[in-house]
């Protein structure tokens, strides 16, 4: 698949010559533009390249002129009805290409808050630092749940993410969002895990004969599909994430794991691995879950708990040094009982990995040792990385002992959606009309927050979709629309096996919610026609009444 240049003009409609492998000669007429959350990126990649034309994902580089690509290999749907979105004829909409950036959830936030791609999100497709930055801005994902004071903003002006929004702008302000855009749409698109990620690779020695002797920790429990199985409670994790287990001989980790050291059965040398927390540098909603998670369960588990709510960033307690992942520079120096921290969920998959670069010296007895641990979405480790390709670090997971006696559970797709089951439901009346009410506040009070399902997996959070109401071109609007009624609804995407988010890893969310943010927000029926919340073209519908959101808005997304 080849990389795309992009022809850009000020508006969102652009015609651009296609060059990807079984596409050519394809004509797109319509584009949209959107960005944020690393954690869902691969997938929402895959996603878009199968309801329209394809594209690569785009990572926000160091600056913004210098991101970077990676092409997502196309989904191949084997459900009822069967889709190849390799192929173009089985692509819904090819005159339709959605660009993501994956920019981290944070200034996903503030590119949507200000409608300032060039600010925040950076350049367009590359290839080559071509300094175009995304004409508008569409739509944001990310796993911060925006709450009620984040609303506020939206509506009526404050502070979000560190900018002012304010009616009377000055130099590095942004206007109101809602009088130009409509109202603020926040909708889950999916349920995902957020698993404890390790390398099995813990140490490398140099052989006399040159060679390099790889040790793994020995699992005694570890899964059929190779994806890890290292055993992890409540107690445990939150004392190594609290850097108070420091090291993986620690006696915990011994008695979650049959009692045994996890030493490789080969390893001549007494088992001696410092852990090394790795987590991310920039605002994310992968570590607004992950935080939520371990201030509402540590606690009650461990004494010196230093997570005292959900946070985008980690706490400042916890800050070690920043690793860059455009350069590398082994040997890195880690901080004891601090994170290590990356930008981007990329970044933290290629800081967990035993880095191919990181080799013993050259003489003989020459030793490595490495035994890093973070948290990242499930597309970013195994086995859900074969489908989504988004690395080959081949990362593996721990499960969760929450019931003693009890069956480990591991970061699943099934697991993951028993923490919505039942016990979360849409919104109705009048919180139908409040965007925090859609997803699960980011607050370790939230239901979410420590599932009550003793079954579930317990580190979960929702990927959300942000948009506005208000869009100034016809077709943007419309083809918008029909792509999120495609993602709410279509066996390829909502299978919960076979379908795209079930393949990566993620728990598509619960059919009530699929008909609930399909009613609402897509094709209105009678009861919620007239809470104006539907997406619109800016400037039409009557003056005032049902339809009438989007009369006055001037110009619209």
């Amino acid at each position: 698949m080849s990389k795309i240049k992009l022809m850009i003009g000020a508006s969102a409609l652009v015609v651009a010559a296609v060059g990807i492998a079984g596409s050519a000669g394809a004509m797109v007429t319509t584009q949209s533009y959107g960005g944020g959350s690393s954690l869902i990126a691969p997938y929402l990649r895959q996603a878009e390249d199968c309801y329209g034309n394809p594209t690569d994902l785009v990572f926000k580089g160091a600056d913004l002129h210098t991101p970077t690509t990676l092409t997502v290999p196309f989904f191949q749907f084997n459900g009822t009805p069967p889709r190849d979105c390799s192929v173009a004829g089985d692509r819904v909409d090819t005159s339709f290409q959605l660009n993501y950036i994956s920019t981290g959830s944070g200034t996903g936030i503030k590119g949507l808050y200000s409608h300032d791609a060039a600010a925040f999100w950076g350049d367009t497709v590359p290839p080559g630092n071509n300094g175009t930055a995304y004409p508008s801005v569409d739509y944001a994902a990310g796993e911060t749940s925006l709450g009620a004071t984040d609303v506020t903003v939206y509506n009526s002006g404050g502070v979000e993410q560190g900018i002012t929004f304010t009616a009377t702008p000055g130099p590095g302000q942004y206007p109101i969002p809602q009088p130009k855009f409509g109202n603020l749409i926040q909708v889950p698109l999916l349920i995902t895990p957020v698993a404890i990620a390790y390398d099995s690779v813990y140490k490398k020695v140099r052989q006399g004969d040159g060679s390099v002797t790889r040790y793994h920790f020995k699992i005694k429990k570890a899964r059929a599909n190779g994806s890890g199985g290292l055993v992890l409670d409540a107690a445990t994790y939150c004392g190594i994430f609290n850097g108070q287990i420091t090291n993986w001989n620690d006696p915990a980790l011994k008695a979650l794991n049959s009692g045994k050291s996890l030493k490789d059965l080969g390893d001549p040398d007494p088992f001696n691995v410092p852990i090394t927390m790795v987590g991310r540098f920039d605002s994310s909603g992968t570590s607004s879950v992950w935080t939520r998670h371990l201030a509402a369960i540590c606690p009650s588990v461990i004494s010196g708990n230093q997570y005292a709510d959900s946070t985008s960033t980690m706490p400042a307690t916890l800050q070690g040094p920043h690793y860059l992942k455009a350069n590398p520079n082994f040997p890195f120096t880690d901080t004891p009982g601090k994170y290590t921290l990356a930008d981007g969920s990329d970044g933290v998959a290629k800081y967990i990995q035993f880095d191919p670069a990181n080799d013993p010296g050259p003489s003989a007895g020459d030793t490595v040792i490495q035994g890093r641990m973070g948290y990242l979405g499930p597309d970013y480790v195994l086995p859900a990385v074969l489908d989504t390709g988004t690395n080959t670090y081949g990362l593996n997971t721990a499960s969760i002992l929450r019931v003693v006696g009890a069956k480990p559970i591991a970061p699943t797709a099934g697991a993951a959606s028993l923490s919505y089951k039942a016990t979360i439901v849409p919104p109705t009346g009048g919180n139908q009309s409040d965007p925090s009410k859609w997803v699960q506040a980011a607050s370790k009070t939230a239901d979410i927050a420590i599932p009550s399902n003793p079954k579930a997996y317990p580190i979960d959070g929702t990927s959300n979709y942000l948009g506005y109401t208000c869009y100034a071109d016809a077709d943007v609007t419309a083809k918008q629309v029909a792509f999120l009624n495609w993602f709410e609804n279509d066996p390829t995407v909502t299978d919960a096996t076979k379908g795209l988010l079930g393949k990566a890893g993620f728990a598509p969310m619960p059919g009530t919610w699929n008909k609930a943010i399909t009613d609402t927000f897509l094709v209105p029926t009678g009861s919620t026609m007239s809470l104006n919340l539907n997406i619109k073209q800016a400037g039409t519908g009557p003056a005032s009444g049902t339809g009438s959101q989007c009369k006055a808005i001037t110009p619209g997304a």
